[in-house]
């Protein structure tokens, strides 16, 4: 026989977060805040349906090189943006992708 749920439960559901697939490189002991202003600024991808995937990493490459945080490369700044960029139905997709996987995770294999 089952539990019956109790308010607090269905209320106040158990959330869980699962690790994401974007691995990134420590950075040390050097702290940096990534501001919303540059978050605001980059380009949104809704998906395929609605928009040039092309034209969207251009742009976002764009942005992203215009952004310099002391001890952090290139490629650091764009994996660390990567998750504000999808909208809707990419973004399901981004966190449906498993952690760790060789051939779906996107990694940061340079050290920062």
């Amino acid at each position: 026989m089952t539990q019956p749920t109790s308010l607090q439960d269905r209320f106040y559901p158990i959330r869980t977060t699962l690790p994401s697939c974007i691995q990134l490189a420590s950075v040390g002991e050097h702290n940096f805040e990534l501001k919303v202003q540059f978050i605001n600024t980059l380009p949104k991808f809704h998906g395929l349906e609605y928009g040039d995937a092309y034209f969207f990493i251009r742009e976002f490459e764009k942005i992203c090189l215009m952004i310099k945080i002391s001890h952090l490369v290139d490629d650091a700044i764009r994996l660390r943006f990567v998750p504000s960029a999808p909208k809707d139905l990419t973004k399901k997709w981004l966190y449906s992708l498993v952690a760790s996987s060789s051939h779906h995770g996107i990694v940061l294999s340079r050290s920062s």
